[in-house]
């Protein structure tokens, strides 16, 4: 074969090589009927994502040089979810949006302070598909805050802490999938809540009682990720302890007291042939056998003026002198601690058996017994009732009204501190359920003019205090004003609140207690050697309590 035949045969197999590879190439195109992915023109050098929260996002976007036939975006956590070859799940379909005369997405239920990815898909009218190369974005945080005017500090309440609050503009309020910590204590979330007329979501956070003062990060966490951290500072606040130094072994129903030589004295009125009296100093108890008028009442104290202890006024109800019934007597009783003897003087006499005058509180001026006092006399058949301010002078055994009270007023307390004379008067704050609480007023009585001057109203933290009955004391120049009943009637409880008023500054410190079972109602409350003894009496929850305490203010 010449070289002229040898090349031309050369030529005619290249030649059937290529027509059956292309037969193979057009076999190939007839079995895989996936069209050709073109890319159409989508402005993502500006960025389509128009507006996220921490749980949805809006999409909006231009389709051009194509007609559509359907459109939307694809969704995943995971980036390489989204090629083309793996893509799936939910199409979230696009409308279009005439107004912005784009094509506008929606998707809700995002998990907030999460990284997302998206696709774009577009299929034009022939049934060709095309994906956008897939971009990320990330879903919003709740934007968490202070409440407004926090200043980055909380004191202690006696038992606990101020509460802490912090807000933000969007919120998952299930609780269980948050952390607080301070240090290395974690803080009790309590509530994420959105109150009704509210635009913010509150996140109420208490720290627990152990957590110890000091200044650290308080941090938030959503899962694992860290929301929220700024500087919080723990100070111990306006607290008192309350140390238990005796104990009262005795049977009781109800006591009345009074200070003496340096010692506690209880009169026990269910045993009316005893007293007992405690030194604070040795922590020894006496006991005195001596008979006790019955008139007394629980909680009442008596004061000492010029080594007699007063009582009053008080009536005494329902007897006879000699043939002559007497319904009515009013009365102030002395007893004398050394010679062991009690004796009265009578005032007012009735033959009717409903009147009364039944003690509110008493206190000593300038050698002088105080009485406040609700008064009930019967006058031609019309029954008048009052709250009167009385004075005994021990001097002249006078007994005399100094002024009349507001007698809407549930109960009044006075005590003179360096000469001047404080009235506390508890007055109706709220009533629902059968139940009342009480609010106080605080007022300095000039007796020069017989008038009560107003003093700063027991307010603290926007809210009106007090109580029914509390136990007032002087301490370091301050007026002291502890316990009482903070309400009566179905919801009936006693307060271990303490208040402390200034009056240089006309004004008012709360003193929360590091121990919450102490005595509240009916007990004593007096200074001695200054320091400060509280005992017996009730309990906040109406329990009779036998501990005998020393105050100790911080």
């Amino acid at each position: 074969m010449d070289l002229t035949h040898l090349h031309a045969s050369l030529m005619r197999n290249a030649i059937y090589v290529l027509l059956a590879l292309l037969l193979v190439l057009i076999s190939c195109e007839k079995e895989d009927p996936e069209p050709v992915k073109t890319t159409y023109e989508i402005p993502l050098n500006k960025s389509i994502v128009k507006d996220v929260t921490p749980n949805s996002v809006v999409f909006q976007y231009k389709v051009s040089a194509v007609e559509v036939s359907e459109t939307g975006i694809y969704i995943a956590k995971d980036s390489s979810a989204l090629a083309p070859a793996a893509v799936s799940g939910a199409l979230n379909v696009a409308e279009y949006n005439t107004k912005h005369d784009a094509y506008s997405v929606s998707v809700d239920g995002l998990e907030p302070y999460t990284n997302y990815w998206y696709t774009v898909k577009i299929k034009d009218v022939q049934g060709k598909v095309s994906y956008t190369k897939a971009a990320g974005f990330e879903t919003a945080g709740f934007n968490l805050a202070w409440r407004e005017g926090f200043s980055g500090s909380i004191e202690s309440k006696g038992t606990s802490y101020e509460t802490l609050y912090l807000t933000a503009e969007y919120a998952d309020t299930e609780l269980n999938r948050y952390a607080v910590s301070f240090g290395g204590a974690i803080l009790n979330l309590v509530a994420v809540e959105k109150k009704e007329g509210s635009d913010k979501f509150t996140f109420v956070i208490q720290v627990p009682k152990e957590v110890p003062p000091g200044a650290g990060s308080l941090s938030v966490y959503y899962g694992s990720r860290k929301i929220f951290e700024d500087g919080l500072r723990i100070e111990q606040g306006n607290v008192f302890d309350a140390i238990k130094v005796s104990q009262y072994e005795h049977p009781y129903n109800n006591l009345a007291y009074y200070k003496y030589n340096g010692k506690v004295h209880i009169i026990n009125l269910n045993n009316r042939y005893r007293q007992h009296a405690w030194s604070p100093s040795t922590k020894q108890w006496e006991e005195t056998s001596v008979p006790t008028p019955e008139e007394l009442i629980e909680g009442m104290e008596g004061h000492e003026i010029d080594g007699k202890i007063y009582f009053g006024g008080i009536s005494k109800r329902g007897f006879y002198v000699g043939q002559t019934y007497i319904g009515c007597q009013e009365r102030i009783y002395a007893y004398d601690p050394v010679k062991e003897e009690w004796e009265f003087y009578p005032f007012y006499s009735s033959s009717n058996s409903n009147e009364f005058l039944r003690p509110n509180g008493s206190f000593v001026y300038q050698n002088k017994l105080y009485c406040i006092g609700r008064q009930l006399r019967v006058v031609d058949g019309a029954a008048q009732e009052k709250v009167l301010l009385q004075v005994f002078n021990p001097a002249d055994k006078s007994w005399e009204v100094v002024m009349e009270l507001q007698s809407a007023t549930w109960g009044y307390k006075g005590i003179a501190i360096q000469g001047r004379i404080y009235v506390v008067a508890a007055e109706e704050k709220d009533q629902y359920a059968a139940t009342v609480t009480f609010r106080h007023r605080l007022y300095e009585l000039d007796l020069a003019s017989r008038k009560l001057i107003k003093k700063a109203d027991l307010v603290i933290d926007g809210e009106e205090r007090g109580s029914l009955g509390p136990n007032l004391f002087e301490y370091r120049g301050h007026l002291f004003v502890y316990g009482g009943k903070s309400s009566i009637g179905y919801y009936g409880a006693g307060t271990t609140g303490m208040y402390e008023y200034a009056p240089e500054a006309d004004s008012w410190t709360e003193i929360f207690p590091t121990n919450a079972d102490i005595p509240s109602q009916n007990s004593f409350c007096y200074v001695i050697d200054d320091r400060i003894y509280l005992g017996l009496g009730l309990n906040p929850s109406t329990y009779k309590s036998r501990g005998i305490y020393e105050i100790k203010i911080k």
